[in-house]
């Protein structure tokens, strides 16, 4: 059961995200008591990132109500999860002892946890103050005497697992996984309980969230995070510029762009103390050039240098695998649009706004309702048209939504880049007017960045 889920949320992963990249997955260790320590920005689907990419049999904590909810029931049982009482949640977290000690027995078998320490998802620029339950629970487990005989593989290794979404409300996004450096867990005196000393399990809390800070993007305001993102799009934009041969060179890997964002984060925080008058000097201009693309229906990381020979293949490979997708397309549309709708519109309705759990809303939405759609639609055709036609229909169902998906994805890139060259042909002087004004924008900016490496360290 346990195997077959799995693959089933690794498949859910592939499809909900157009591309998902790992780092760091040779840090892993592949035997021996893991913890993982993550950060948790996106709801129930950060810990299948984990689950499916870490190479290891990975259990959870998980607060107690998810045992008792449809369909997310079925799953933390399965994946073998812990749960955790608490009083937000009207549980007493006394029970919370005996979830310690299940914790501590498993790592003590030499298998893995993972653990969000930030105790609850968010959607704040910065991490959340951690709780001490992973550094107890590792302290223990390490800690705790084994006998003579015991291998040193059992002292536990904490592994922080950094997940970036370069969008996470929305569908076909990028996605980042990174593991870091893993930590050796110190053995300490424990108490009666098997406990650590509180200031034992103080200490080893602030280092995990060091480590943890290390691979994740952290702000210390909202405003700041918002203009990296912005920034990191134009910087993208002024890239293209410069090569306009291939989006692959305006399209840079999710790991350069989440370190592109968090550089932009730490100068911004610097310059905000240091250098106000040119950092605002250098946001108003900024915010000039979105402006102005706004008013033309642009956007500050599209490109506008485009080869002919591109533009001629890109349109040929289009049109062929187009019109190949196209009958497909159309028959997924038809059936799954009626789905798609509904589920965007109770997953925002059940997330009230709060982008940590949209996500969720969407995935879990999802993954019950076009099967069972595809299961009704196939079961009218087999009244209407005998069992082989029904058959064929539960066969094509699946295949014509993902047709849909990649028709669509193809339309509305190609569409986009052909309005946006169309537009430029018409008028070359604004093709110029905006490869100018977001060159400067970007020398403005890489200025800011000189002056923040002149800065002596520490100020």
């Amino acid at each position: 059961m346990r195997a077959l889920l799995v693959a089933l949320c690794g498949w859910v992963l592939n499809l909900y995200f157009r591309r998902i990249e790992i780092t760091g997955l040779e840090r892993v260790p592949q035997t021996g008591p893991v913890l993982f320590i993550l950060n948790h920005p996106n709801g129930l689907l950060d810990p299948v990132f984990v689950l499916c990419l870490s190479g290891r049999r990975v259990s959870f904590l998980a607060k107690e109500p998810l045992f008792r909810m449809p369909i997310v029931g079925t799953f933390v049982r399965a994946f073998e999860c812990l749960p955790v009482y608490r009083s937000q949640d009207g549980k007493d977290p006394a029970n919370n002892r005996k979830m310690i000690e299940s914790a501590v027995r498993l790592l003590q078998s030499g298998n893995a946890i993972a653990i969000f320490p930030e105790g609850t998802s968010h959607s704040d620029p910065d991490l959340r103050p951690f709780r001490s339950g992973a550094a107890r629970i590792a302290l223990s487990a390490s800690s705790v005497e084994l006998g003579a005989d015991a291998p040193e593989v059992s002292r536990v290794r904490i592994v922080p697992c950094g997940l970036y979404y370069s969008e996470k409300t929305r569908f076909r996004s990028s996605a980042l996984v990174s593991f870091g450096e893993p930590l050796v867990v110190p053995k300490v005196p424990l108490d009666e309980r098997l406990e650590p000393s509180v200031e034992a399990a103080r200490a080893l809390t602030a280092e995990l969230e060091h480590e943890l800070r290390k691979v994740t993007v952290h702000a210390d305001s909202v405003e700041a995070l918002g203009l990296a993102q912005r920034a990191e799009r134009l910087l993208r934009g002024a890239a293209s510029d410069e090569s306009g041969d291939t989006e692959a060179h305006s399209r840079p890997n999710v790991e350069a762009r989440r370190d592109l964002r968090q550089r932009l984060i730490d100068g911004y925080q610097a310059l905000r103390q240091t250098h106000p008058a040119e950092l605002d000097r250098v946001i108003a201009e900024l915010e000039a050039f979105e402006t102005f693309l706004d008013k033309q229906g642009l956007r500050s990381e599209q490109r506008v240098v485009f080869q002919r020979a591109e533009l001629l293949a890109r349109a040929l490979v289009g049109g062929i695998v187009g019109l190949f997708l196209l009958p497909l397309a159309c028959v997924g549309l038809v059936c799954n649009f009626a789905t798609y709708r509904f589920v965007s519109w109770a997953s925002l309705r059940y997330a009230k706004s709060e982008e940590d759990v949209i996500t969720t809303g969407k995935v879990l939405g999802g993954l019950l309702l076009y099967p069972l759609t595809w299961l009704i639609e196939s079961g009218a055709v087999w009244a209407s048209f005998g069992w082989q036609a029904g058959l064929v229909a539960v066969l094509v169902s699946p295949l014509a939504a993902l047709a849909t998906l990649a028709f669509i994805e193809r339309a509305t890139r190609d569409l986009t880049r052909t309005l946006v060259v169309a537009k430029l042909l018409l008028r070359p002087d604004l093709k110029r007017a905006i490869i100018a004004r977001r060159q400067r924008v970007r020398g403005s900016i890489l200025s800011l960045a000189e002056l923040v490496s002149s800065q002596p360290p520490g100020t």
